[in-house]
């Protein structure tokens, strides 16, 4: 499931992974409009890809 994108996850799952996205993006020193592209970078990705800014085990079943 590592290895699956966000766009292949259920929809529940995609927007629990958009809100922990979101606020860990709010924390660091972006423009909202940065926020933005890199929540959308993001979101189109892999779950794996994004294991530096979010804790991606409880997405793992």
């Amino acid at each position: 499931m590592k290895s699956q994108y966000i766009s292949q996850l259920p929809q529940s799952t995609q927007q629990a992974i958009a809100s922990d996205l979101t606020l860990t993006l709010s924390q660091l020193d972006l423009t909202p409009a940065e926020q933005t592209e890199a929540l959308q970078d993001a979101l189109n990705s892999r779950l794996s890809d994004l294991s530096d800014l979010i804790i991606i085990k409880k997405y793992i079943h």
